[in-house]
């Protein structure tokens, strides 16, 4: 039975595997845009859940029939997935583009340093 590896021999080997790094990097650009995506759709329905607030407290106070929630939500649902995926596209599309160009920079400069 072969030994747990070791870190730094672990590291060594991630490091000497460039599949391995774009992989991984692919995966961090993946997460980094779900990131991104929820914190701008979250942003725009939280801006419009205070807005919705705002306008059912005037009607209140001023005699107007009620503003009804789920009309309200229901827009600011679809406006906050349109915008988030306005903005995580590309962001997304930056990334492949990125790391597609660094795999192929890491993987060219390796070839340079082996004499092949």
């Amino acid at each position: 039975m072969e030994p747990e590896p070791t870190a730094p021999s672990a590291w060594r080997a991630f490091r000497s595997d460039p599949q391995r790094q774009t992989a991984v990097a692919y995966v961090l650009w993946i997460v980094l845009a779900g990131v991104i995506w929820n914190v701008v759709f979250d942003r725009v329905l939280v801006l419009a859940g205070r807005r919705y607030v705002h306008v059912a407290s005037q009607a209140d106070e001023g005699g107007r029939p009620p503003v009804l929630v789920d009309p309200w939500m229901r827009e600011a649902r679809s406006r906050g997935a349109r915008l988030a995926a306005l903005v995580t596209v590309p962001v997304m599309v930056v990334g492949v583009i990125a790391i597609r160009f660094a795999s192929r920079r890491n993987t060219s400069h390796r070839r340079l340093s082996r004499g092949t």
